[in-house]
């Protein structure tokens, strides 16, 4: 749950809403790797 509520507000900059209320993302597919410590 951290690591997606810190997470969150970073992609939100990074990838901004369109007009229409979509978020583009200028590829296909997203991978994320993470690591519980």
């Amino acid at each position: 749950e951290q690591f997606r509520a810190e997470l969150t507000p970073v992609l939100d900059a990074a990838y901004p809403l369109r007009a229409d209320g979509i978020t583009f993302f200028p590829f296909r597919r997203i991978f994320v790797v993470a690591q519980v410590k």
